[in-house]
């Protein structure tokens, strides 16, 4: 800063928040790294997020996020359906819906939400 700009002449900038599509898909890394066995994502509130490895669901610690709350859930079900009439129309009127996500390289999991 030069002897003639003061900090009041500064722009502030914001950091922008991550958008919720790239925290789902941080979510959905962290969750697919516990093991390349996992059949099954499932996203519940009032639990943390989990993975069905050989029959068993197994909680995933991830910072920020140790128990989903509603608002959770619902970022990462819109996140997931992306516009999918069925699963939308059966996370409404069901109250849960399955889907499937798939990494490059990677086997089809199955997503459940509630």
């Amino acid at each position: 800063m030069d002897s003639l700009t003061t900090s009041s002449d500064l722009e502030l900038t914001e950091v922008a928040a991550p958008s919720s599509a790239s925290q789902t898909n941080a979510v959905l890394k962290t969750m697919l790294q516990v093991s390349t066995q996992i059949s099954d994502l499932i996203f519940s509130p009032g639990r943390p997020p989990q993975v069905e490895l050989r029959g068993q669901l197994i909680p995933v610690q991830i910072p920020g996020l140790q128990v989903l709350g509603p608002e959770d859930t619902q970022r990462i079900a819109t996140d997931l359906i992306n516009h999918n009439k069925q699963a939308t129309t059966a996370l409404r009127d069901l109250g849960s819906c399955d889907t499937s996500h798939r990494d490059a390289g990677d086997p089809q999991k199955r997503t459940h939400l509630r």
